[in-house]
């Protein structure tokens, strides 16, 4: 599967080996590679240490996006999100598969006074509508119900595998490969589509496949609504 979601969040990073050595590595690997995930600092990953060190990320002036097209907004929002990808990934949604150890009682579940670090930092950046926060926040409780059903203690958490702005689980990458496409833009009343295809070179195909922005007016500036990854057999 090239896209949404890549269960190899939030390639095949999301792998598991029964080797302990390499399972640790490829642990962190998929650490580092989703949106949510802490890749250091296992022993002080407590959310009241993130709490009380809470990261301060900066934010856009609102007067510079006023007046920003839909694709502007979308290119200045990757941009934003760019150097904090990292800093993002170290913020610890699902304490336990930091520790994932073996122990079987140690059951995944969402933080989500950490989650709402993340979301409030997205949210501060100016770039995101009420609903696109919502609609995140809708998604973290369904992977918490669905870890805590199935009492997943072992591999990455279900439903949280890929990274959420680039919809892939090599984000790095494909964000600069995203930067550098020329996206399809549509507008439409108060709606406006940012559609970022596939490019034909094969060092330039993503792992997210095709990305689809919907943008909103919101305070008299377009703002990112939604954020999907499109299959090509869709």
């Amino acid at each position: 599967m090239r896209a949404w979601p890549c269960c190899r969040w939030w390639g095949g990073s999301g792998v598991v080996s029964g080797v302990s050595y390499f399972a640790g590595f490829m642990r962190v690997a998929t650490l580092i590679s989703a949106g949510f995930f802490v890749v250091a600092g296992v022993s002080c990953c407590s959310s009241d240490a993130v709490s009380k060190d809470k990261q301060e990320f900066p934010v856009l002036p609102k007067s510079s996006a006023s007046s920003l097209s839909p694709e502007a907004v979308v290119r200045q929002f990757l941009t934003w999100y760019r150097p904090k990808r990292e800093s993002f990934g170290n913020l610890p949604i699902v304490p336990a598969w930091l520790t994932d150890d073996g122990d079987t009682t140690d059951i995944y579940k969402v933080d989500f006074k950490v989650a709402e670090q993340y979301l409030d930092a997205i949210r501060l950046s100016g770039f995101v509508s009420e609903k696109y926060l919502a609609d995140e926040r809708t998604q973290l409780q369904r992977a918490d119900s669905t870890m805590r059903a199935e009492r997943q203690s072992a591999g990455p958490p279900q439903g949280l595998e890929y990274n959420r702005i680039v919809f892939s689980q090599n984000p790095d990458a494909d964000l600069e490969k995203l930067l550098r496409t020329k996206p399809a833009v549509t507008i439409s009343g108060d709606k406006a589509r940012v559609y970022f295809p596939q490019l034909p070179k094969s060092e330039d195909l993503r792992d997210g496949a095709d990305l689809e922005f919907l943008l909103v007016p919101q305070q008299g500036k377009w703002v990112v609504d939604n954020i999907r990854s499109v299959f090509i057999n869709q």
